[in-house]
């Protein structure tokens, strides 16, 4: 949830662009797995990882809001 509320455009922008993510959404939301099982393979931890480095607000590019001048 913690990367969601820093970026949540990157999120979804990951969610629909990206099948195999939807499908671990999926199988999160239907009870097949867990966000533990979601976090064990290594590529979910290095992105989660990257992710959490990424600037947010609104002078991040995936903040979801328009940069004001």
């Amino acid at each position: 949830m913690h990367l969601f509320a820093r970026n949540p455009g990157l999120v979804h922008t990951a969610l629909t662009r990206l099948p195999p993510a939807w499908r671990r959404l999926d199988a999160y939301l239907a009870g097949r797995t867990s966000v533990a099982g979601i976090m064990a393979t290594p590529l979910v931890r290095g992105a989660a990882v990257l992710a959490t480095r990424l600037p947010f607000g609104p002078a991040g590019t995936f903040s979801g809001e328009p940069v004001r001048p």
